[in-house]
């Protein structure tokens, strides 16, 4: 049999992926005998568009998959399927289906629901559909009969992880993905998480009851097996492990280190729990060929991290924990919410403070979303802060809440001002040369027709990620520099791919320098149009020479311009602009 698994990826602001889980489950599938394939939707399709897509890979059976974020986007499109096919099957599966299951068989589109984990359940599916035979009775399944349900059982957790295949990437068009990561490549060596933050949906999904233990790392001697499978099929640069916290246990870490230190040379990147690491173990991985860690603080509060989200770490441990970091050459990465119940000008303030603090190399705000099914999602209803229901991304600057702590104006406002510090933040770690133009951002004087025109900001294209300095059109960003003798400007010139198809045209870029009084002088002029060259979707990378007098202050100017009338959706910008001086 052929099943079509759906993954709704829409508005999400999120770099390219596979879903584990889809990868999983296709997979034990494949190893069964049947087919498997993928619509991984990241662009808004019409039904007509969506409908043929199913029809032409003639599927027996659709499978759904949907995080909570991207539920509604799921469900329309499902129901659309369910009017125009009511003879085929729909499943649906997923975080969401998993945590209110009541709620996404109430919308009566779906004829089977897959609680937990899929792999066994689905395969148990296909096989019973393939033979004839009566399904309803498998395990983590609801399946419709008639008007009412069958609600069965859990089965245990999969346990060894060991006795899965390796992921299907196959179906993921994995070249694509890692093309937009930089050749960085996504796996997960364990499943679950110890912890109970009340804003996680796996405080959830421990709840469930499902036997044996919900936390399961698979052993050293498979996650490299694995690595070593990915390696030979792809071209991969890098590895970022998303499970939730890789250092669980060391004797594993120890032994997954010594195996992959002797076959590798391929840097790493994981996600740490600040309790679950010190020096010893962060020089082991390192070591080994980590490079970067990952770690969640979230508010700078210290009572609402422990009261209100279930964390008992002070702001004291984080900032050691983070110097260690620094101090062992890792570049970190921290995560923040915003707009959390409780939240007030003044404890959002403390948060900025702390990542003043901190200062690590890369700075994430996101949007506080209460996931339904977890702790603070029931907090949110009893108390009445649900004002809208419906966001597809935690990047969004507005929140669904509305709190009394707090005006929703107030908090867009405070999300605003974080993220620039965020950027602020992470060109200076990230600074080049001897005068970095972006680090610098904040000292530049700035000639826009509107303030939101202009800004600091990450940029990803080609699937590299360069702080940039934003400059839609007409725009001039001058800096007073005093320059080193023979002095070069490197910088790069793109549109981000956000626009590359939407209406309008190109822009020209332009540096000016003036000496003193002398007039300015164009050092450099060149026009780029992504959304009608395709050669220029790219990064367009430059090096000029700005003379060889130096000790004496200049004042150079990055200039965007388009004809009269057509810079509509024109987002410019130059990356990593920065001076230095001949080698």
């Amino acid at each position: 049999m052929k099943m079509l698994f759906v993954y709704p990826d829409l508005q999400t602001h999120q770099f390219a992926h596979i879903q584990h889980g889809i990868a999983s489950i296709s997979a034990v599938l494949r190893a069964a005998g049947h087919q498997t394939d993928l619509l991984w939707i990241r662009e808004k399709w019409t039904e007509e568009q969506f409908l043929q897509a199913v029809q032409d890979r003639s599927p027996d059976l659709v499978g759904f998959s949907s995080n909570a974020l991207q539920w509604l986007f799921a469900r329309d499109y499902a129901r659309t399927l369910k009017a125009a096919r009511p003879d085929l099957p729909l499943v649906i599966g997923g975080v969401h289906a998993t945590l209110v299951p009541d709620q996404v068989w109430a919308e009566r589109i779906f004829d089977v629901l897959c609680l937990g984990e899929g792999e066994y359940p689905m395969r148990d599916l296909l096989e019973a559909l393939s033979r004839g035979r009566d399904y309803r009775r498998i395990p983590n399944l609801w399946v419709r009969d008639g008007e009412a349900v069958i609600q069965n059982p859990l089965r245990s957790w999969i346990n060894p992880l060991d006795e899965l295949p390796f992921p299907d990437r196959s179906i993921w068009e994995n070249d694509l993905v890692l093309g937009e990561n930089d050749h960085e490549a996504a796996l997960m060596a364990s499943r679950g998480c110890p912890y109970a933050c009340t804003y996680c949906s796996n405080s959830a999904l421990r709840r469930l009851e499902a036997g044996g233990p919900h936390v399961r790392l698979k052993s050293p001697e498979y996650v490299i097996a694995e690595i070593a499978d990915l390696t030979r099929r792809y071209d991969v640069r890098s590895l970022f492990f998303e499970d939730e916290i890789f250092t669980l246990k060391r004797a594993w870490v120890d032994r997954f280190c010594e195996l992959y230190r002797a076959q590798f040379k391929i840097p790493f990147i994981i996600y740490v729990r600040q309790e679950l690491v010190d020096r010893s173990i962060l020089e082991t991985l390192r070591e080994a060929g980590c490079t970067e860690i990952k770690l969640g603080v979230e508010t700078g509060n210290e009572r609402l991290r422990r009261e209100v989200l279930g964390r008992k770490t002070t702001n004291e441990q984080i900032i050691r924990f983070y110097r260690l970091a620094h101090e062992l050459g890792l570049k970190t990465w921290i995560f923040n919410m915003v707009g959390i119940p409780g939240d007030t000008p003044e404890t959002i303030a403390e948060t900025m403070d702390l990542n003043r603090e901190i200062r690590a190399n890369h700075v994430q705000v996101t949007m506080f979303y209460p996931f339904p099914g977890t702790p603070l999602f029931e907090l949110c209803r009893r108390e009445g802060y649900l004002a809208d229901h419906d966001s597809p991304s935690v990047f969004y600057e507005h929140s669904i809440l509305q709190l009394p702590t707090i005006t929703r104006e107030e908090l867009h406002q405070a999300f605003v001002r974080f993220r620039r510090l965020a950027f602020e933040i992470m060109a200076e770690r990230a600074a080049q040369g001897y005068y970095d133009f972006c680090h610098h951002f904040p000292e530049a004087r700035v000639e826009t027709e509107n303030p939101d025109y202009v800004q600091l900001m990450p940029v990803r294209v080609e699937g590299k990620e360069r702080m940039s300095v934003l400059a839609h059109p007409p725009a001039r960003v001058a800096y007073r520099v005093v320059l080193r003798p023979h002095s070069r400007l490197r910088f790069g010139l793109a549109f981000s791919p956000t626009v590359w198809d939407q209406p309008g045209g190109g822009t020209t870029f332009e540096i000016w320098v003036r000496r003193g009084r002398w007039r300015s002088r164009r050092l450099f002029e060149k026009m780029i149009d992504p959304k009608h060259r395709l050669e220029d979707r790219r990064w367009h990378d430059h090096e000029i020479p700005l003379g060889d007098g130096g000790g004496r202050p200049v004042e150079i100017t990055l200039v965007t311009r388009t004809p009269p009338g057509e810079n509509q959706y024109c987002v410019a910008v130059w990356s990593r602009p920065h001076l230095v001086e001949p080698e």
